[in-house]
């Protein structure tokens, strides 16, 4: 099988043995508490494993760090595109124009674009960047939710899973939708959800988004009328 490498490196202080060898832990991060997940090259290392590839760190103190990323390399005809895809269709077949959310989302870009993409579909939407903040709304009785969609990794001591049981403490009929990365699933790893709770693993697309919004508004839905 062939590859693809992709490397990426800085001139920066680079790693020491020790720091290498726990570098893809998952939670592992020499940034001080609340500056960090330690999540970032963990997730690199679970999208490069799932692929059938791998990860690798070359780095001494004050050297700077290269990582190399090796991912199988397809070699074949392009797939011709399928008939009647010239036609788009609507981005979800569910009326989410009722659901009020709160987005939390500590990377600011991502934030942005998911808070883009849930406008777009009608949603109304508020925004978070911490678990700190989100309980700040959540505890606001003027405000109303239908679902909290947050990611795991938070910063500040207060991470996705913990910030959603205080939610629902809280607000007993709140849905949850997490957004977990590869070194995340852990966190899951003994629980069952009922229909109120999805799970988007990262990275994710607009139609994985849109199949887990369309489970929530219709458990939504379903409750309301009963």
């Amino acid at each position: 099988m062939r590859f693809m490498c992709l490397t990426v490196a800085d001139t920066g202080m680079g790693m020491t043995p020790e720091v290498m060898a726990r570098a893809f832990d998952p939670f592992f991060t020499t940034k001080p508490i609340g500056k960090g997940t330690g999540l970032g090259l963990s997730m690199i290392y679970g999208f490069a494993s799932q692929s059938g590839g791998r990860v690798e760190i070359e780095s001494a103190p004050g050297a700077g760090t290269k990582v190399h990323i090796w991912l199988p390399l397809y070699i074949g005809e392009k797939r011709p595109a399928a008939q009647g895809a010239a036609r788009r269709r609507s981005p979800t077949e569910v009326d989410l124009s009722h659901l009020r959310l709160l987005l939390v989302e500590d990377d600011v870009t991502l934030r942005f674009t998911l808070e883009e993409t849930l406008r777009d579909r009608g949603i109304h939407v508020e925004t978070a960047a911490t678990g700190s903040e989100a309980m700040a709304l959540l505890a606001d009785e003027d405000r109303r939710y239908d679902v909290l969609m947050t990611d795991v990794g938070l910063p500040g001591g207060v991470n996705g899973r913990q910030l959603a049981d205080e939610a629902r403490a809280r607000k007993q009929h709140l849905s949850v939708l997490f957004m977990t990365g590869y070194a995340e699933q852990t966190v899951f790893s003994d629980q069952s959800f009922d229909e109120s709770m999805q799970i988007l693993f990262k990275p994710f697309t607009t139609e994985m988004l849109d199949e887990k919004l369309n489970r929530i508004v219709d458990y939504v839905n379903r409750r309301l009328n009963n």
